[in-house]
């Protein structure tokens, strides 16, 4: 859980709250594996009416594999976030906010599908395994899969 406290802006409507915090993947729900370290997040809270609009930005280092050469990157991925918070829901009393969903679901959104060590990435040897980026390992790139003869001599003729 990640408690923000909103005491100070709850009968002041248009009012704003900072928050600053330092979290661990562990602290906002199950732990994504390519976050590395502790996950910065900036933000403010509104009070809008009857909504508490979070507004944020997320900074965390990142570990990934190149989804074509297998090569481990890190980079650091910065990012905004939004989310409103319904006050009725809340509860009469409650004054602090728990942002740990929605920083997760932001992370989870930020994950990229295939991460590349470069756009331009030549990716393996579908041969012999040699990294194509480092070395011209001179196999044959033409070298046709022989499930798919029959449409090559399709394409013969």
């Amino acid at each position: 859980m990640v408690k923000v406290d909103v005491s100070q802006i709850i009968d002041h409507i248009g009012s704003i709250q900072p928050f600053s915090v330092d979290v661990t993947s562990m602290e906002i729900g199950e732990p994504e594996p390519w976050v590395q370290g502790n996950i910065a997040v900036s933000g403010q809270i509104t009070n809008v009416g009857t909504v508490y609009r979070l507004t944020g930005n997320v900074t965390v280092k990142a570990a990934f594999e190149c989804s074509r050469c297998l090569k481990p990157l890190e980079q650091t991925l910065t990012f905004q976030f939004e989310e409103d918070f319904d006050a009725a829901t809340l509860g009469y009393g409650k004054d602090t906010i728990d942002i740990a969903e929605p920083i997760r679901t932001a992370l989870i959104f930020q994950e990229p599908m295939q991460p590349l060590c470069s756009e331009d990435c030549k990716g393996l040897c579908f041969a012999c395994g040699a990294n194509r980026n480092l070395v011209d390992c001179g196999c044959d790139s033409k070298k046709l899969d022989p499930r798919l003869a029959a449409l090559a001599q399709l394409l013969d003729k």
